[in-house]
This record gives structure tokens, C-alpha cells and sequence, in this order.
């Protein structure tokens, strides 16, 4: 699943090193983002992440990791550069609810 994005409508926009990248216009053609995977909503283990990148997420508070391909051009050819970005947990409007499952009375439709 990729998704694709521009900068100004990306929820880690924030956090990204090549923020403003996206949208690439090039020969009346636009060049997305694309964020690989989805958006994260749970941190990696610290041991599963390097020294670099752990100074890395204290400074964007967060352990979450997004993968997103960034355009760029080179030599007059459009290629798409990885980029990781960590930041804290995206949650979307469906995780955010204040319903509380477990409360909710089932209604008969007789």
C-alpha cells in the first residue's frame, strides 16, 4: 500500500529531512511522495534501531518510522530517493474515537 502525498497534506511532513520535495514538477508532470506501508501507529524497539537514528527520534519525539520515497532529479531523470522518517505515533480519526465499544447496546432492526 503507497500512498500519495504532498507535503503540505502529509501528517509526518513534519519530521521529514527532504520536507517540501513533494510535488516535483517537471515537463508539466507532477512527482509525489510516496509513503510506503501507511502512516505508523507503534514505536520500533529500541534495539532494532541504530545509535544515528535513536538521536534522531529523541529530537522528533517519537520511535515510529514511516518509509517514504522522495522524487528527485538528477542528470535530467526523475528517481525516487528513500527516505526514513521518525516522529511520533499518526493517529487516524477511526483510532481517535471516544466510543467505547464495550458500552455500545447492539439495537434489533425487527
Amino acid at each position: 500500500m503507497n500512498l500519495e502525498m504532498e507535503c503540505k497534506n502529509c501528517r509526518v511532513a513534519a519530521h521529514c529531512p527532504k520536507k517540501g520535495a513533494s510535488p516535483l514538477v517537471e515537463n508539466g508532470r507532477r512527482y509525489l511522495c510516496r509513503i510506503v506501508g501507511g502512516f505508523p501507529a507503534k514505536e520500533v524497539a529500541i534495539d532494532k534501531i541504530s545509535s544515528k537514528s535513536l538521536e534522531i527520534c529523541k529530537q522528533n519525539g517519537g520511535r515510529c518510522l514511516t518509509i517514504a520515497e522522495v522524487p528527485e532529479k538528477e542528470d535530467d531523470v526523475i528517481v525516487y530517493s528513500l527516505v526514513k522518517v521518525f516522529g511520533p505515533p499518526v493517529m487516524m480519526n477511526r483510532q481517535t474515537t471516544n466510543y467505547k465499544v464495550d458500552v455500545l447496546k447492539q439495537s434489533s432492526h425487527k
